[in-house]
């Protein structure tokens, strides 16, 4: 048999008792909210990872966002994450699906990335450098 445990709009403790042939058992548990609900919780903070400040011309690395929750949950969210919009201001750099990518340049250039989320925006500057 098992315990079937729905879903949470946050973490929820809940003691689960057993009965066997006579015995029985307590066990204290806690139901952990996942994140993939945001119930009554709002996002406290934003902040944009996976790319480091610097990268070559030519390449592209995972971008990513962190959101932090008011419940003290976290999770990550990428540009095919539903109300999220990721965005950069230049033509020497554009995303595609998880990548930020970076065109040649000539000299070393300045982009900032920024992503927004459930009222919430993060910036982040880059310098994409010329090999």
């Amino acid at each position: 048999k098992y315990l079937r445990i729905k879903s949470v709009n946050r973490n929820e403790k809940v003691t689960v008792k057993v009965r066997y042939k006579g015995k029985s058992a307590t066990q204290r548990i806690t139901i952990r909210n996942n994140g993939s609900t945001t119930g009554n919780k709002s996002v406290r903070s934003i902040s944009l990872k996976g790319c480091p400040s610097s990268m070559d011309e030519g390449y592209r690395c995972q971008i990513k966002a962190r959101v932090k929750y008011s419940d003290g949950s976290s999770k990550y969210i990428y540009p095919s994450t539903s109300g999220a919009s990721f965005s950069e201001n230049s033509r020497y750099a554009y995303i595609n699906g998880k990548y930020l990518s970076f065109r040649s340049v000539r000299s070393n250039k300045r982009v900032t990335v920024k992503v927004r989320y459930k009222g919430k925006t993060a910036t982040k500057q880059m310098t994409i450098r010329n090999r």
